[in-house]
């Protein structure tokens, strides 16, 4: 009766209690690391304003260091510039998201504004927002807005510098409920800002327009994904994310920022498995993502990155030989799982589960460092979000392979999982 019993509540575990408990079997051998503070589907996860791990981190503040919720390999950051920050759900650029009657908000021609009514009199009334920052070349964004009225009325980016060339523009046939819009677009070229638009085009009929929230995002989302991670995130003097709903991550900033393995989980000649999260936003560069490493840089085993088509590619390599398998397509603006892992002589990158043609593996060499967000000495820094990452040296199934993406898929956010 008791190993009926037994049997019966083994029977009931969910995917991610499996995941849980087969990285549990690994003992020392499995490393997890999450963003966040507390416990996430049961795995307990601390992650730290400074290196020393004495203060807790807090959501849109920077990260030094993060536990590793298994065996002890830490990342840590001492670098007060090349934090990345702690983030959860989405994170919005625009400041006051409910209150378009704030002078954030510019009104242009005959357009006004009374609590969070916007009226639009005549073609090419405005409502606008700008937000002055670094917005790279072929990076991809998203604006939301909750509007309700009736007619049609237009939301957009807009280039705020070199050709000012509006993008994303999107009509909408407005309706007595609230409702959540998106417009997707890619920037053209690198320049110091974008506007946001609430508009009256050509063509559209709308003379007023309530505004429920507006929010500005990188990368390609829909509405269903937005209210997926809690929705607009409320803002008043300062951009933010929503403290209190949603997946957390880390943003990363194409720049310098990256968190650094206090020792390697594994070596070249061990079969081994990497999984991570993420989401990058520029395809003008080379971007790493997770990476172990050797002296010098010249070994990177398990090493997934991003190429400058938003290719994701899994690389073996010793300064002599360069072992790696691709992706098909560009992934860049979509947050994705990407796993990598070694059996025997082969290698192989997988995407969303999505298995890529097996590679040889001849390099050689020992590992002696890693890190997230970039490669030892601060090479290919990513821009975007990545988190959670695991790596594992042990020979990994398919079947608990494809445990593990899920795990980390759900605990990111990323669709379909």
């Amino acid at each position: 009766m008791r190993a009926a019993v037994r049997l019966i509540l083994m029977g009931t575990k969910t995917p991610i209690q499996r995941a849980i408990s087969y990285l549990r079997s690994l003992g020392q051998d499995a490393h997890v690391w999450l963003p966040g503070i507390g416990a996430l589907n049961g795995i307990q996860t601390a992650n730290y304003l400074d290196s020393a791990g004495t203060t807790l981190a807090a959501v849109d503040g920077p990260v030094g260091k993060v536990v590793d919720s298994f065996w002890a390999i830490n990342l840590t950051q001492n670098t007060t510039a090349s934090k990345p920050v702690l983030r959860r759900g989405l994170y919005s650029y625009l400041t006051w998201s409910n209150d378009p009657s704030n002078a954030a908000w510019v009104k242009v021609s005959s357009c006004t504004v009374s609590g969070t009514v916007v009226s639009l009199p005549a073609v090419n009334d405005q409502l606008r927002q700008q937000v002055n920052m670094s917005v790279a070349a072929s990076s991809a964004w998203t604006v939301g807005m909750v509007l309700s009225g009736t007619g049609t009325v237009s939301i957009s980016m807009r280039l705020a510098g070199g050709s000012f060339a509006f993008f994303g523009v999107t009509q909408i046939t407005l309706t007595s409920t609230p409702t959540l819009y998106v417009a997707n677009g890619v920037a053209a070229e690198a320049v110091a800002g974008l506007n946001t638009y609430l508009y009256r085009n050509t063509g559209d009929t709308a003379t007023a327009v309530t505004l429920g929230g507006a929010a500005l995002f990188q990368g390609i989302l829909t509405a269903q994904q937005i209210l997926a991670q809690g929705g607009i995130p409320t803002t008043t003097t300062a951009a933010a994310s929503n403290p209190n709903a949603g997946s957390y991550w880390w943003q990363f900033d194409g720049s310098n920022d990256s968190l650094q393995l206090s020792s390697v989980p594994f070596q070249m000649s061990d079969d081994h498995c990497v999984i991570v999260s993420g989401m990058l936003n520029n395809t003008g560069a080379v971007q790493a993502v997770q990476q172990v490493s050797g002296a010098g840089a010249t070994l990177r085993v398990g090493a997934i990155q991003l190429n400058n088509l938003g290719i994701a590619t899994a690389i073996w390599y010793d300064g002599t030989a360069n072992n790696s398998v691709s992706s098909l397509v560009s992934s860049y603006g979509i947050k994705r799982v990407w796993s990598a892992r070694k059996v025997g002589g082969f290698g192989v990158l997988r995407e969303d589960g999505a298995a890529r043609p097996a590679v040889a593996i001849t390099a050689t060499g020992d590992s002696t460092g890693g890190s997230i967000g970039s490669f030892i000495g601060g090479t290919f820094p990513s821009n975007g979000n990545i988190g959670p990452a695991i790596a594992i040296k042990a020979t990994v199934s398919d079947a608990n392979l494809l445990l593990l993406e899920n795990l980390v898929g759900k605990l990111s956010g990323v669709p379909g999982y």
